[in-house]
């Protein structure tokens, strides 16, 4: 019963302390809040277009390079929380997208440097030469 109290004071209190920072910033800032609002959504939307079209390579790079395919699924459900807090009119939310997607981009594993991988091959470039393998009388 407690944990339900809780979160329907949290899901009370965030829009109302959201739409409370919303005038408060127009008030300071007039016009261009409405301008960072709709850029917001923008992003938000874009963000969940393109990881529309990441998932499925996220997810066959997962299984080529032996990844897990849950890390495929945690990444965008990530981003697509993101994407959805950035569609969602408020500050607050859009600091929580910015920070999910700030927490994705440095908890991802850099890759070094690739070193010339030492495999066997000899690279280079050949000539066929026929004259010196035929007979004196068959040459040309």
């Amino acid at each position: 019963m407690v944990r339900f109290l809780f979160i329907f004071l949290i899901l009370l209190v965030f829009p109302a302390l959201e739409i409370w920072l919303l005038i408060q910033l127009s008030g300071r800032f007039g016009w261009y809040v409405l301008l960072y609002l709709l850029l917001a959504v923008f992003a938000g939307v874009n963000l969940i277009v393109s990881e529309r079209g990441q998932f499925p390579l996220r997810m066959a790079s997962a299984m080529l390079h032996g990844g897990s395919p849950f890390q495929a699924f945690w990444q965008t459900g990530r981003v697509l929380l993101a994407g959805i807090l950035l569609i969602f009119p408020g500050v607050i939310s859009d600091v929580m997208a910015l920070l999910l997607l700030l927490w994705g981009w440095l908890a991802t594993p850099r890759a070094p440097a690739a070193a010339p991988v030492e495999d066997g091959v000899i690279e280079g470039e050949f000539r066929r030469e026929l004259d010196a393998a035929l007979p004196p009388e068959r040459k040309p």
